[in-house]
């Protein structure tokens, strides 16, 4: 017969090692949940450091293919990453140098064009002007007209001045003359065009504002055209503001070049003109050519710098041009 506390013995043993099973098992279940979590957390971690460069290299490439080459992306993340971006944004930085240049090519074979045009109208249309002119101006020297007749003859000679300086100015354009390479102090030079135009701004009660750096800034170019590219766009200027205003005229030095900004007060470049504001024959002036600002940036071209502009309707334009300045020129005094 056995002893029935041996059985008991025997009983609470199993159960202490059900029990400790048990333990086990949950402790295992604890650490591989605590396991799993941690690589869930992980995981969604190196998903988002992954995926939210990946997403926006893809928005970026959308952009690209829409025509936008502008669009750069955010060099971050891995190795691997960091050297996408930068092939990504070296892609797009020459896709956007191509795509300036092929604008480039297309305005020269335009104005090419454009230069046979004007050579035929200058010919064709010249000698009848002449012709027109001088029979009007005889007409009204020798006989003496009625004031309505003297009327009519002051616009025909009023109409035939407009052409020829129409014809003159595609001429200007089509066909430019050879730039001097002669010290400007660009200064100096504006100074000259806001003394020419003062009377007429103080008589559109145009308040004006000038900056002008310590020294001066010396360009390499042609005088003549700088006045009067800096002239045409004093004139803009003027125009846009018939009620009065105010008319900004700042030089400065930066990184090397000379810059010079012109802002007015007026009303602004109609959003439907800004993308082609510097193409010839687009103007918003009802007898304006459309000829002034595209001269302004073939000169700025002419002369190594470059040509922008910021506008918003009913607050104002500002237009600034960029020169490349003479090494050492800053120093000489004024």
């Amino acid at each position: 017969e056995q002893n029935p506390i041996v059985w008991a013995d025997l009983g609470m043993t199993d159960q202490l090692t059900l029990l400790s099973h048990v333990r086990t098992l949950e402790l295992f279940v604890l650490l591989a949940g605590i396991a799993g979590a941690l690589s869930l957390v992980v995981a969604l971690s190196l998903s988002k450091l992954i995926s939210r460069p990946l997403s926006r290299l893809t928005q970026a490439l959308r952009r690209v293919h829409e025509g936008d080459y502008s669009t750069r992306v955010a060099v971050e993340g891995g190795r691997e990453l960091v050297q996408l971006a930068t092939g990504f944004n070296d892609m797009t930085e020459q896709l956007e140098t191509l795509r300036r240049r092929e604008a480039l090519v297309r305005r020269r074979e335009k104005l090419a064009v454009l230069g046979e045009a004007a050579a035929v109208m200058a010919h064709e249309i010249r000698n009848p002007l002449g012709i027109i002119k001088t029979s009007s101006q005889v007409l009204r020297m020798k006989f003496q007209l009625p004031q309505a007749s003297e009327r009519l003859i002051s616009f025909v000679l009023d109409e035939v001045g407009r052409i020829e300086k129409l014809v003159q100015e595609l001429l200007d354009y089509a066909q430019p003359k050879t730039i001097a390479r002669l010290p400007v102090d660009i200064g100096a030079e504006l100074h000259t065009v806001l003394e020419f135009t003062a009377p007429e701004l103080a008589q559109r009660r145009i308040a004006v504002q000038t900056a002008w750096p310590t020294g001066r800034a010396v360009a390499m170019g042609d005088g003549t055209r700088l006045h009067q590219a800096f002239l045409n766009i004093l004139l803009n200027a003027m125009d846009a503001m018939p009620d009065g205003g105010t008319l900004t005229v700042a030089v400065a030095r930066e990184d090397g070049d000379i810059v010079v900004t012109i802002g007015d007060t007026g009303a602004g470049v109609s959003t439907e003109v800004q993308d082609r504001i510097f193409d010839p024959f687009v103007t918003t002036k009802p007898r304006g050519t459309g000829l002034g600002l595209a001269r302004v940036r073939d000169v700025m071209e002419q002369h190594g710098g470059s040509i922008h502009f910021d506008s918003l309707p009913g607050v104002g334009t500002t237009f600034t041009l960029r020169l490349p300045m003479v090494p050492g020129s800053e120093g000489d005094p004024r």
